[in-house]
């Protein structure tokens, strides 16, 4: 059984100035599927899941996420819908303990408003109950259950990315947009770190991320697409983009010899 399009970039364009950061580049992900997008450094990756995201309008193209069209609705809107993202440097709040950061990570699915919450009527019991129970799964599937009193700022920096996970984790996505969540984490904790996406993607999940690290790209894409100086030069499985001249090409400054 084919698995439905979750999200599509349709030839999106995005320009700062004179320069084209994304240009003309389409793409897919379907519902359960491991999407990597690669490429060298100032390819376009981080500028492509910002206009998913909404923290970017495109200059042209379109963004659709299950159907509908996301381009110009704001980040918080998109995330209600069920995309969820990590960034590069993990953006929590060092003075909050664990537990408060995922709250806020599941505050865009409660039901209770000003009022609820200000006369705690059963709406808002209901919410915390809920709260309650969502943080401690999560706190669980991402190994943070011994850490949940802790202030964000003396966790290390495995833990953190742990934590930025299970905020994205925690509002109940659909698809989760991971950019280079193992980005300067030594070869043990990069393997902690694919022990949980993998788990999280067994979940049903779809996942789509940003990495330099190959061999676990290579491990863990069900597909690859790469961008190279803004634009998508090739696309495919794990073993055809690794093949791919224009690939070799684009990493190594040169093509490989016949």
């Amino acid at each position: 059984m084919a698995h439905k399009v979750l999200l599509e970039g349709a030839s999106l364009v995005k320009c700062f100035g004179g320069m084209q950061a994304v240009n003309d580049v389409s793409f897919q992900v379907r519902s359960g599927e491991m999407l990597a997008v690669i490429g060298p450094n100032g390819a376009g990756k981080s500028v492509l899941f910002s206009l998913i995201s909404g923290l970017l309008r495109p200059t042209a193209g379109t963004v659709f996420f299950q159907g509908e069209p996301l381009s110009g609705l704001p980040p918080h809107r998109i995330s209600r819908k069920g995309l969820a993202r990590t960034f590069q440097h993990t953006a929590l709040f060092e003075e909050l303990q664990v537990v408060h950061n995922l709250a806020l990570g599941y505050q865009k699915r409660t039901r209770s408003g000003y009022w609820d919450t200000l006369w705690r009527n059963a709406r808002w019991r209901d919410d915390q109950d809920r709260l309650q129970r969502k943080v401690l799964a999560v706190l669980e599937s991402i190994g943070l259950t011994a850490k949940a009193t802790h202030t964000v700022g003396t966790l290390s920096q495995v833990e953190q990315r742990r934590l930025a996970i299970g905020m994205a984790l925690i509002s109940e996505p659909a698809l989760m947009l991971l950019d280079e969540p193992t980005g300067g984490l030594i070869q043990e904790d990069t393997d902690a770190i694919t022990r949980l996406i993998r788990t999280i993607h067994a979940t049903g999940i779809a996942i789509c991320l940003i990495e330099h690290k190959m061999r676990m790209i290579m491990d863990l894409a069900d597909r690859i697409i790469v961008l190279n100086h803004g634009r998508k030069i090739a696309e495919g499985r794990p073993a055809q983009v690794a093949a791919d001249e224009s690939v070799i090409e684009a990493y190594l400054g040169k093509k490989r010899d016949a």
